[in-house]
């Protein structure tokens, strides 16, 4: 596995239709050639050989607006912690174009979302490009 396999990660314009890589501290959505990109979280239930968008996940306008400065100030060397946002800050949703964005205040929805099963009854497997 490459030195910087957990350094970057996947992230779609198309509501997981197709992925792209990008750093893991870009702040979604950011703008990808004139669309908004959300973070893709994907997982495998079989090894690695097929992978699926299990969600999406965004901040939300509150959040990035305290999010982009202090991540400014950590990538310049003026702080030494990477910024984390707080679960009111996130959006989660499945993909698909009819699928709501829910807030991670509302843990039990979100959990709804977040909570990958694989049909075999098998374990899901981050994946990582």
């Amino acid at each position: 596995m490459p030195s910087d396999a957990y350094t970057k990660g996947y992230f779609t314009t198309d509501d997981g239709q197709s992925l792209f890589t990008e750093s893991m501290d870009q702040l979604a959505p950011f703008d990808h050639h004139g669309s908004p990109a959300y973070r893709a979280w994907v997982f495998s239930c079989d090894g690695g050989k097929t992978t699926f968008v299990a969600y999406l996940e965004r901040c939300t306008p509150k959040g990035l607006g305290r999010l982009k400065p202090l991540q400014a100030d950590f990538q310049a060397g003026k702080s030494r912690l990477a910024p984390s946002p707080n679960p009111d800050e996130l959006e989660v949703k499945k993909p698909g174009s009819g699928n709501p964005w829910v807030n991670r205040s509302n843990a039990l929805e979100a959990q709804k979302i977040t909570n990958v099963q694989c049909p075999n009854g098998g374990t899901p497997e981050l994946q990582f490009p």
